[in-house]
Formats: structure tokens, C-alpha cells, sequence
């Protein structure tokens, strides 16, 4: 685990050496991030690679902070090698790696929520020809292309292209779906583990169990985390 050592530096070298990684590393999960929810882009930059490299520079940050405490009591107690330059350099280069890779997450985070409203808002007029098909039939659509003509001109995308299509189900599980006839919603999973889904329940009544991670609300629709089902097969 030598990669994951503390930088045997003087605090100015340590500090440039911080600046330069964390500048690049965050500045490529901004930009990965951004290129997730382009109108053009792909998410396999935020899935592959970005997710991979800040969650290694996070573990290096917390092994060394590990390290640091316990660099920092031998030396307390004239046990170990480290002086107070070293100790120094280590904590100066934690702390600035740190801080940039929150303030990277936090921009993901912004980047990507400013998305989903725009995906809620460009849903807006197909959630409302649904409700007038449910009102003007006695039942929600069978699918989203029985409201074409009359209802909708024409199904519309997402406006962004690793999360194209908005999907639709009628009579949905209600263990799942709180009993709602009908959900519309946008897979915006970005790993294996969790799968999200920003949806559209009629009935407002979006879950709350123990199985749901998080739900954040964007307007009307809501941000569904929970574990991928694939991984329990």
C-alpha cells in the first residue's frame, strides 16, 4: 500500500502537490457530472471513471488522516519516526484534497438537480395528457402512444441523452408504487448499486419505507433511491 503513504514533504511542497491533484480530479467529476445530463453527452464518464478515482483519493485521504493521528501521538510520546514538518505536510495535503473533492460532489450534486428539473418540467405537459386521457376514458392509457394525437402532438424526449425516455407504467406493483395506477418516470441510475429514478406518482404519495435509501422532491415529481434489484437476483 505504498501509493497510499503520507508525502514525506515539507508543507509547501505538499500543499502544491495537493493543489494540482485536487484541481485535476475534481475538475474532471465537474466535468463529468456536467456531461452526464448534456444534451449530447453520456453518463460513463461519472459511472466508470470519475466515481472510481474520487472514491480512491477519498480513501487515501481517510487512511492518512488515520495515519496522521497515530504519527501524531508517537510523537507525543517519542515513539516513531514523523516530526512536526512531516506531520504537517500530511495534514495540509489531507485537508486540501478533502475539501476540494466535497466541493466537487456538492457541483455534481447542483449540476445534476438543475437536470432534473428540467426533466420534470419537460414532462409537465405529458403528465397532463395523461390525467386528461384518465378523465375523458375512466382509466389511465395503456401506453404512452395511445395519446397521440388527441391528447399530446407528439411524446417528448428528455432533452438529455444518457437519460432519454420518459417511461410509463399502468397498473404498476402496489407494494412498490403506493397504489398508484399509473407512475411515469426517467432512470438516472449512475451505478450498480443504487437504482434512481426521478418519478411521477398521481397520487403524490411517494415511498417511504425502509427499502427507499432517499427520496428528494423536484416539484411534482420525486428522486427514488433504492437498492438495485439486479444485485438481489
Amino acid at each position: 500500500m505504498a501509493w497510499l503513504q503520507l508525502p514525506q514533504a515539507p508543507v509547501k511542497r505538499a500543499v502544491c502537490g495537493a493543489l494540482i491533484i485536487s484541481a485535476a480530479t475534481s475538475g474532471f467529476h465537474v466535468f463529468a457530472s456536467w456531461f452526464s445530463v448534456s444534451p449530447h453527452g453520456t453518463d460513463l464518464l461519472l459511472k466508470h471513471i470519475s466515481g472510481m478515482v474520487v472514491g480512491i483519493l477519498l480513501i487515501t485521504v481517510l487512511y492518512n488522516v488515520l495515519r496522521l493521528v497515530v504519527s501524531a501521538l508517537g510523537l507525543l510520546f517519542g515513539i516513531g519516526k514523523s516530526g512536526w514538518p512531516q506531520l504537517g505536510a500530511a495534514a495540509a495535503f489531507c485537508g486540501i484534497v478533502f475539501v476540494f473533492m466535497m466541493l466537487a460532489v456538492g457541483a455534481e450534486e447542483a449540476i445534476r438537480d438543475a437536470a432534473f428539473r428540467s426533466i420534470a418540467a419537460r414532462g409537465g405537459p405529458l403528465v397532463t395528457a395523461i390525467k386528461q386521457f384518465q378523465a375523458k376514458n375512466g382509466a389511465p392509457p395503456g401506453g404512452l402512444d395511445e395519446l397521440v394525437p388527441d391528447f399530446i402532438p407528439a411524446i417528448p424526449d428528455t432533452g438529455i441523452a444518457a437519460y432519454p425516455k420518459y417511461e410509463y407504467l399502468r397498473k404498476p406493483d402496489p407494494a412498490k408504487f403506493e397504489g398508484n395506477p399509473w407512475v411515469l418516470f426517467v432512470n438516472v441510475s449512475t451505478d450498480d448499486l443504487m437504482q434512481d429514478l426521478l418519478i411521477f406518482d398521481p397520487k403524490g404519495n411517494y415511498p417511504a419505507r425502509p427499502q427507499v435509501a432517499s427520496a428528494r422532491r423536484f416539484g411534482d415529481w420525486s428522486k427514488i433511491s433504492t437498492p438495485n434489484p439486479a444485485n438481489h437476483n
